[in-house]
């Protein structure tokens, strides 16, 4: 947890506490989501991750990429409660992290 509530005397300190740790959250603490980190994928192939949420992800976000191809879902490659893929539909290989989302 980002903050703790306990000891707090009054209802500012606790409005004060609360404002100060929800400011901290990250994206991942917002959303039912897993990050895949540093995952290179070689030029014109197809990446395989084992899907770490209890439900088929709908969305995701490339938060770093280094490499110039394009990186996107497959229209072929379905996802599933057990795993996901992205394809490098690029002539470059490609290092991203990636945010998965419910």
């Amino acid at each position: 947890m980002k903050f703790g509530l306990s000891g707090l005397d009054s209802l500012f300190d606790v409005i004060n506490e609360l404002m100060t740790g929800l400011s901290k959250l990250t994206l991942t603490d917002n959303f039912e989501s897993f990050e895949v980190k540093n995952k290179v994928i070689k030029a014109g192939a197809t990446a395989n991750f084992p899907n770490a949420l209890t439900v088929t992800p709908s969305k995701y976000i490339i938060t770093s990429q280094v490499g110039g191809s394009l990186i996107a879902k497959s229209a072929s490659d379905a996802w599933s409660k057990s795993s996901i893929s992205l394809k490098n539909y690029g002539t470059e290989d490609v290092t991203v992290s990636v945010i998965f989302m419910k």
